[in-house]
């Protein structure tokens, strides 16, 4: 999600919660401001996850990216598993199984299995 994407997003999410009463006018104002301080994508996503802690209505705002996240490892596990599955069954059963809760994570799994970390290196070097 580009900064311009970001920011428009939050915007919107503000304005939302204000109309609907989620949201103090003040607050919306401050955190405005707060944001309007963030002059590229990596410091506003910095602001909106600290702001995320007092203000619930934060955390729809990265879904769609987790989401994205989610979706990516595991195709890139599925890709792995088809791979390995002829010569290793049983690594190709156990990744996929740990790949399926929603909880875990690419650093998780490459710690975890030595095998899917050089595949990802090798992955990023073709």
């Amino acid at each position: 999600m580009s900064y311009e994407d970001l920011e428009r997003k939050i915007r919107h999410l503000i304005l939302n919660n204000i109309e609907y009463g989620k949201l103090s006018i003040i607050d919306g104002a401050a955190i405005a401001h707060i944001l309007f301080l963030a002059k590229d994508e990596n410091t506003l996503k910095t602001y909106v996850k600290k702001l995320s802690q007092e203000f619930i209505i934060f955390d729809e705002i990265f879904e769609d990216e987790k989401t994205k996240m989610q979706e990516n490892l595991e195709q890139i596990v599925q890709n792995f598993v088809e791979n390995i599955i002829k010569d290793d069954p049983l690594l190709a059963t156990q990744i996929s199984t740990i790949a399926l809760n929603k909880n875990v994570s690419f650093d998780e799994l490459k710690q975890k299995f030595p095998q899917f970390a050089e595949y990802l290196s090798k992955a990023k070097n073709l």
